[in-house]
């Protein structure tokens, strides 16, 4: 087992080499590119042309002003790889993937591939991007780009890893996003996000985005637009239409200096079609947001069932003072939201209208308890968390004390003594007891991912009560049943609680774990957004998973064993009702425009990875800002 450490001192993954991920194919030729001649080409489009499974075309230092069409797909195991030559700066104008596979395109870490326009693509399959920087995009559209719609079909199994994208669509006012994709079972992972409308304009089932850096964005880059790290707000009232975000999992990342009136600090999720197109269950954990313009979140237009859990907020609504104040915010027909064990801290105050959560009249039932809400200066009570305050907020949450972070602007770890350490309660709680059983019952299995199938993405394990823990094998999230990797026992009414994330690091080391971003206990300092250690971006090209159909029932992912102890346990209860609201404003929310979103089914599960290229490098992250495809459905 390898672990790369960048300079930042963040650990970031695990990579496990076996002999078969390393295998190639017997007759696999590695050809060089040189500008200036004396090499196999000297176009990247020359080596492009001719590139055939398992190759390798390795770029040496130079401008390529070309857009690279290659002409072959690579193959399960033997993709065809487009690499720079380590130490060498290369710049290559852009590249059209149309509906390729198992391409690899991949600078080094300290000399990213630079890209001046876009990578665009129709829909592609187990393709990989690592250490690409680009800063310009084409006209008005993404830094990377797929259709914008389920036209081409999706595009899936695809891994964007340690990427800079910055300035998409050209610097000045009215940006474009930094990735736009539709599919599924794509992998985020270690990507640096600055001066874009939004991150990245995600629709499909099964995504993983983590251990990203969101920010900054300035209201001058955005001329009057929305703008988020991550937006699905698709339409699926028409043909072709979107697919809708379902099953994505957010967590480890970190989102900073997200300024304007209009930019939300993580989110806008919404699906306004009728029918409901189907956008569900999406979890958000174990993240950051510091320095924010408007709302964490925008949960809008029937998007249902999300969940929020261990998220650590610090100064938002900087830019909107005008407007009525929340975080969370659920309006327009999104029942069953989770809101659990979160800070929300130092919201910009305008007076009468103090709300931490915000849930209208039209989006009960929801659930809530053991949450932080914090305002420097504000001892009063707080309106919420419904529109009409008939409900009041649970009475295991923390009101007007300080949560103590190490810096509220920077690094949101807390420090000792903090009220939010340990205070924290389970995610969910055992239905029935079990006696050596691999089925587990639960009350609600969506707080947690079995890994999707994805490469390097590990299945959560879990706590069940004091102290018992197991790795999770699949989930059927219909009847929320977790089946184990292995047999345990456990009482019913058993708190369940999330013990490691899908990096493999712990996040529960003490009875409770504390509220907020760090779950495990961190009380000093590191970097940011991450959880107990977090990262993932090891300097490898990560391999590929196996194909799936569009729609079908979910499947499960196998059991992905870490190891480590037990840790101490105990369980506590959610708490009673609290009369901590007081009298509401009736109609609240983003004030966005509402297009409609998409529907697809869940799809299977990926087969196991085929192919790791190993790359060892210290990580130096670099934001290079450039010059630099909006969307365009953002209000």
């Amino acid at each position: 087992m390898i672990s790369i450490v960048s300079n930042r001192s963040k650990v970031l993954g695990p990579l496990v080499l076996a002999p078969l991920l390393l295998a190639s194919t017997a007759h696999a030729k590695t050809y060089t590119v040189k500008s200036a001649g004396g090499g196999s080409y000297k176009t990247v489009g020359g080596c492009a042309a001719v590139a055939a499974a398992g190759d390798t075309c390795v770029i040496y230092a130079g401008t390529y002003d070309e857009t690279v069409t290659p002409k072959s797909s690579g193959s399960s195991g033997s993709p065809i790889t487009y690499s720079t030559n380590p130490g060498d700066s290369v710049t290559v104008t852009g590249w059209n993937l149309g509906t390729l596979s198992y391409v690899t395109i991949m600078g080094t870490a300290s000399r990213p591939m630079i890209i001046t326009q876009q990578i665009a693509w129709s829909a592609i399959q187990h393709c990989i991007f690592q250490y690409v920087e680009d800063s310009a995009g084409t006209g008005s559209e993404s830094c990377f780009r797929g259709t914008p719609d389920k036209s081409a079909g999706p595009s899936s199994d695809n891994q964007f890893l340690g990427n800079t994208l910055s300035y998409c669509a050209g610097a000045g006012a009215g940006l474009a996003a930094g990735i736009t994709i539709e599919g599924h079972n794509n992998l985020f992972d270690g990507n640096t996000f600055s001066h874009v409308q939004s991150a990245i304009q995600l629709y499909g089932s099964f995504n993983v985005v983590r251990n990203n850096t969101f920010g900054p964005v300035a209201g001058a880059d955005l001329g009057g637009q929305h703008s988020q790290p991550i937006e699905s707000s698709g339409d699926c009232s028409g043909a072709p239409g979107d697919y809708p975000l379902v099953h994505m999992l957010f967590e480890n990342n970190t989102s900073t200096q997200w300024r304007g009136p209009d930019s939300h600090a993580g989110f806008l999720l919404r699906d306004t079609s009728t029918p409901p197109c189907g956008q569900t269950s999406n979890v958000i954990r174990l993240s950051s947001f510091m320095d924010s313009g408007s709302y964490l979140t925008v949960t809008q237009t029937q998007s249902r069932n999300e969940y929020f859990y261990n998220i650590s907020v610090s100064n938002t609504q900087l830019d909107n003072s005008p407007k009525d104040q929340e975080d969370y915010s659920f309006t327009d027909n999104c029942p069953d939201s989770r809101t659990l064990n979160n800070i929300l801290a130092n919201t910009t105050r305008v007076g009468s209208e103090d709300w931490g959560i915000y849930i209208d009249g039209t989006s009960g039932p929801y659930v809530e308890n053991h949450n932080l809400i914090f305002s420097k200066g504000w001892t009063g009570s707080w309106y919420g968390p419904t529109s009409a305050s008939t409900t009041t907020y649970d009475s295991s949450d923390i009101f007007n004390e300080d949560p103590r972070f190490v810096d509220p602007d920077t690094k949101l770890e807390l420090q000792p003594g903090s009220p939010a350490i340990a205070a924290g309660g389970p995610l969910t709680s055992t239905v029935g007891s079990g006696a050596s059983s691999t089925s587990l019952a639960v009350s609600d299995a969506g707080f947690f991912s079995w890994g999707y199938g994805i490469p390097n993405v590990h299945a959560d394990w879990i706590r069940i009560g004091a102290s018992t823990t197991a790795q999770i094998s699949s989930i059927d999230y219909s009847t929320n049943v977790i089946t184990l990797a292995s047999a345990v026992s456990w009482s019913k009414g058993d708190g369940v609680y999330l013990y490691k994330d899908s990096n493999g690091n712990a996040q529960l080391s003490g009875s409770n774990p504390n509220i907020g971003a760090y779950p495990g206990g961190a009380t000093s300092s590191g970097d940011a957004g991450t959880g107990v250690e977090g990262g993932s971006v090891d300097g490898s090209t990560l391999g590929d998973a196996g194909p799936k159909p569009e729609g079908g029932p979910m499947r499960d992912a196998g059991p992905n064993a870490d190891g480590g102890p037990a840790a101490d346990g105990g369980t506590i209860g959610d708490g009673g009702a609290d009369g901590g609201g007081g009298a509401g404003n009736p109609a609240k929310g983003c004030g966005c425009s509402t297009p409609g979103s998409s529907q697809s089914a869940p799809i299977g599960a990926a087969t196991p990875i085929a192919m790791v290229s190993l790359v060892l490098a210290t990580i130096r992250w670099r934001r290079r800002v450039r010059p630099g495809w909006r969307r365009g459905r953002n209000g």
